[in-house]
């Protein structure tokens, strides 16, 4: 499921795969077809991209943990493009829309593990680092 633009949504497409074969995680087999109805609908709304964001789901050496029916989920996205040196926002408190649209456009590779707000970000807010970088938003929701 994904919304578009990121600012002031328009557009909510949920993409259903049923039985898929092979590869079972989103990000490879309904992320093309979300991906390619998007671009053909948008342009309708008036909606016309600003830069690439893409999530997938490569799981590495992110923090993990497991719960009971669940697995855990790591994304990788990545935000803008350029090169250049970026000052890192503070994103604490931001829900995953408000904290992505924040990071939109400063060329920065975003993984996010969890769901809700904002609970810790690496590297911490004013680091200055370099476009093309690797920052962690790990997100929480209150019980």
């Amino acid at each position: 499921m994904g919304f578009a633009p990121v600012e002031e949504p328009k557009l909510v497409l949920l993409v259903v795969i049923d039985e898929p074969q092979g590869n079972n995680y989103g990000g490879v087999v309904a992320a093309p077809i979300f991906k390619s109805i998007m671009e053909k609908v948008l342009p309708y709304l008036n909606v016309h991209p600003r830069g690439t964001m893409f999530v997938t789901n490569e799981l590495d050496s992110a923090p993990q943990k497991e719960a009971l029916g669940t697995q855990p989920l790591i994304e990788e996205v990545k935000v803008g493009k350029g090169a250049g040196m970026v000052v890192m926002p503070d994103l604490t408190g931001l829900s995953m829309r408000n904290a992505l649209s924040r990071m939109e456009g400063r060329g920065l590779i975003i993984k996010v593990s969890g769901n809700g707000k904002v609970v810790e970000q690496v590297p911490r807010p004013g680091t200055v680092i370099e476009k093309g970088d690797f920052c962690y938003l790990k997100f929480h929701s209150p019980s």
